[in-house]
């Protein structure tokens, strides 16, 4: 999240050459690049902690982002949209052409395209919305909209992945009258991207930690056409 600090604009130097365009027409697209012109700060992140955590960040590098807050400024210039964004390592100067997509390089020479419209994701060949067979002996799966309203506490060693300690008063997973405290989580429905593709998946939980429970969980989010998350728990009879 970021607020917006002034109306000013600010001006930098021409782009710098790409190695190859595809026109990407679109009247939208410039819209909402005329809308971030001038000068923001970021006032919040959302889960910059767990997406650092998964791309395999040190511990203090994660805390040294976390603190950081940037202001970003943004300018249009011969129909390229520029944004100069401070680090603590220094500047760095992001062109977009707006309508093109473009293949740059970065410092170590690999290959990246840069664009300035909006990804649309497409439907891959699954979305889990159920079991369509039985399920293992004590298994049992629940269907909940959200807010879930379930707390859950890592397991203590040697057992991996997470259990129910709690259930929110009058919450969705409350009311359902399926999950109980003690409820051995072993499967959740989560969002995961196969190239421009996203699919919908149940997914083994056994021995992942609270957090990675947590992202999974949130990735069930309605621009996936997910109003409900899936889970499967284990319960010792």
């Amino acid at each position: 999240m970021a607020e917006r600090r002034a109306d000013e604009i600010f001006y930098h130097p021409p782009p710098v050459r790409v190695r190859r365009t595809n026109t990407i027409s679109s009247v939208e697209t410039a819209q909402k690049a005329l809308a971030f012109v001038g000068s923001w700060r970021q006032v919040s992140v959302t889960n910059l902690e767990g997406y650092l955590k998964h791309l395999g960040i040190p511990w203090a590098k994660r805390k040294l982002a976390g603190a950081f807050k940037p202001e970003l400024s943004f300018a249009i210039i011969d129909g390229v949209l520029q944004v100069l964004m401070p680090s603590p390592i220094g500047e760095r100067l992001e062109l977009l052409p707006l309508h093109q997509e473009v293949i740059d390089v970065d410092p170590d020479g690999n290959d990246f395209i840069k664009t300035s419209c909006e990804p649309r994701a497409e439907y891959g060949d699954k979305y889990y919305s159920g079991a369509t067979g039985p399920l293992p002996e004590n298994v049992f799966e629940v269907v909940l909209p959200t807010p879930l309203g379930i707390q859950f506490e890592e397991n203590d060693y040697p057992k991996k992945g997470v259990s129910v300690v709690g259930l929110v008063p009058d919450s969705n997973a409350a009311k359902s009258g399926l999950i109980a405290v003690g409820d051995y989580l072993v499967g959740v429905t989560a969002i995961q991207f196969q190239g421009a593709k996203w699919e919908r998946r149940m997914l083994d939980c056994r021995k992942w930690d609270f957090d990675t429970v947590v992202d999974a969980i949130q990735s069930n989010k309605p621009q996936f056409s997910c109003d409900d998350v899936i889970l499967q728990f284990y319960r010792a009879t």
